[in-house]
């Protein structure tokens, strides 16, 4: 029979290792948060810079009247383009200060968006920054291209993301597209950025994805980042079932393609893809 002072001493052994694996357990949940937390910061910190660029670059010009006196139609188009890019700030912070559903499982809110007016502001947002690096920047949307049903603040921030990484990694005098097309053989639905700037080696590819990591790689014109804007993009990419592709080579530059629909028959998703082929 056994001796009720050694009993209860097992039972207060037991609760207690019933009561450290609680609290690790809890320490471990709160570190996952704080962990999300910050991710969650500097990626906002991140979202908010390049708009922001913007906004300051068109407004010192709109302050000190370098194209003339105010009554230059010009600075109608960047006040439009202003407002635009405060719009998208705008919704991106309504995202995070909203419920907690929204903020930790991404709510999705599809809507149908119009390509060639999403793309026109994205190219309008970076016009004056691809022009004073002396770079060409354009568009091009296949006259069939369907209207998209999906969440249109993550999209442009997508495209954001993206045509951002490309001006930062292209060379002065070089190229940047985003072209929308419709694939003929397939049905499938494709938006493609492609650039012909430094471009990434296998590692570097493998790396871009990861949150906080930053390539080798170094911007011609002296940009910094924190390592995340890519990893923005595979995440956003794929909370909304956006098929992300990238095809780079070293001094080659680099094209990423979002396929918003699957090929028609299962079959063809293994075909070989064509050879990446650069600009120029």
């Amino acid at each position: 029979m056994t001796d009720k002072p050694e009993q209860t001493i097992k039972d207060a052994r037991q609760a207690l290792r019933i009561a450290e694996t609680a609290l690790q357990h809890s320490q471990a949940r709160e570190r996952d948060l704080q962990d999300t937390l910050t991710r969650k910061c500097r990626e906002t910190a991140h979202e908010i810079r390049t708009p922001l660029n913007a906004i300051l670059s068109y407004t010192e010009i709109m302050t000190n009247e370098i194209m003339g006196p105010f009554n230059n139609p010009v600075y109608k188009e960047h006040a439009g383009i202003i407002h635009q890019a405060s719009r998208h700030l705008l919704a991106i912070c309504n995202r995070l200060t909203g419920d907690d559903s929204d903020l930790n499982a991404g709510t999705i809110r599809r809507q149908p968006v119009e390509a060639r007016a999403l793309i026109g502001n994205v190219i309008a947002l970076f016009q004056t920054l691809a022009d004073e690096r002396d770079l060409k920047l354009s568009s091009s949307i296949d006259d069939d291209f369907p209207t998209l049903m999906t969440d249109p603040v993550r999209l442009n921030q997508i495209l954001i993301n993206l045509l951002s990484n490309a001006i930062k990694y292209t060379d002065k005098g070089g190229s940047v597209e985003i072209k929308a097309r419709k694939d003929a053989e397939t049905g499938a639905t494709i938006l493609v950025i492609q650039d012909n700037g430094q471009g990434m080696s296998e590692s570097e590819a493998v790396d871009a994805l990861k949150p906080f990591t930053q390539t080798s790689a170094m911007s011609p014109h002296g940009d910094g980042g924190e390592g995340v804007g890519l990893s923005i993009v595979s995440r956003l990419a794929k909370e909304l079932g956006i098929d992300l592709e990238f095809v780079t080579a070293k001094g080659k530059g680099t094209v990423f393609s979002l396929n918003f629909s699957q090929p028609e028959n299962p079959d063809d998703s293994n075909t070989d893809k064509d050879d990446f082929i650069p600009f120029g």
